[in-house]
């Protein structure tokens, strides 16, 4: 018995010996699982870095966005504003058969031409030969700045009351408004220089190139067009006297025995860039369209 005891007793010491080593064991090894292996941290780095770079790269996006949604707002007003000082010069212009409220100067360059220039009789108050030509002083003058076409002006010389020339005297017109941008930056508030305010600097520019490639520098994307009903040629017809009077095309069928009305119609066509970008990126760049008609009356 003695011996049985013993033998019992000395198993259950043993097992609970094993039993002690066993929760030591169990907890090393857990701990071993626990923790990380160097593959390990390498495939959690790599995963944090390509996160932190998608990151990134969204965050570039959204801001891209942003700055173009704020540029195109920019542009927009922009052009509204050209758009609308534009027509409401025209709106308010004088007109007769000297003068149809407005004209379109163009210029010639390698074959190409550019009606980037528009003038109108736009007195500020009555004017002075209603019948007659315009003064210097009672134009609106709307053309892109010289050295920058990016910005279009408008100017006024409200400081020369003398009598522009005949429509049909190109080159003095030009030399006109060649003088009135040369003055538009001297200082109009001690009484000289032409009075100038910027449109929009945003006006999208084009390259203008010889057959071989050689700049000729840039102009602005920015068009006049006008449309006279009856026109000059048939208007000097009927003068010349080789088209009847009731035969020229009224506007609407409306004249009658010494007067006939006549439209002046002035197209407008211009495009801004949006804020800091390619000014010869053609995929940017917002058109923006307006016309103005006027009407007066013709004397038989």
């Amino acid at each position: 018995m003695d011996m049985f005891h013993q033998s019992t007793s000395g198993q259950l010491k043993g097992a609970a010996n094993i039993l002690r080593i066993q929760p030591r064991v169990r907890c090393f090894r857990d701990r071993k699982r626990c923790a990380f292996t160097l593959v390990e941290l390498l495939m959690v780095s790599a995963v944090m870095a390509l996160l932190a770079t998608t990151m990134a790269a969204l965050a570039t996006t959204v801001q891209i966005s942003n700055e173009q949604q704020i540029g195109r707002g920019e542009a927009l007003q922009h052009g509204q504003v050209a758009i609308e000082r534009i027509e409401r010069a025209l709106l308010g212009a004088t007109a007769n058969e000297q003068f149809p409220g407005f004209i379109v100067m163009s210029q010639t360059i390698n074959g190409a031409t550019f009606p980037d220039t528009l003038v109108v009789w736009n007195p500020k108050g009555e004017p002075i030969d209603p019948s007659g030509l315009p003064r210097v002083n009672e134009l609106v003058v709307f053309s892109p700045a010289d050295g920058d076409a990016s910005r279009l002006l408008e100017m006024r010389d409200s400081t020369d009351p003398s009598q522009v020339p005949p429509i049909a005297n190109v080159d003095e017109w030009a030399d006109l408004i060649s003088m009135m941008k040369s003055m538009a930056y001297y200082d109009y508030d001690y009484g000289y220089g032409t009075s100038t305010a910027v449109l929009t600097d945003l006006m999208r520019t084009a390259e203008v190139t010889t057959s071989s490639g050689q700049s000729l520098g840039k102009r602005a994307c920015i068009r006049f067009e006008q449309v006279l009903r009856p026109s000059a040629s048939e208007w000097q017809s009927y003068k010349s006297g080789s088209t009847a009077w009731a035969n020229l095309p009224w506007v609407l069928g409306v004249y009658g025995a010494t007067t006939g009305q006549r439209q002046a119609l002035c197209r407008i066509e211009l495009q801004l860039r949006p804020g800091d970008i390619d000014s010869n990126d053609k995929q940017a760049a917002i058109p923006f369209f307006g016309s103005t008609a006027i009407y007066y009356q013709l004397e038989r």
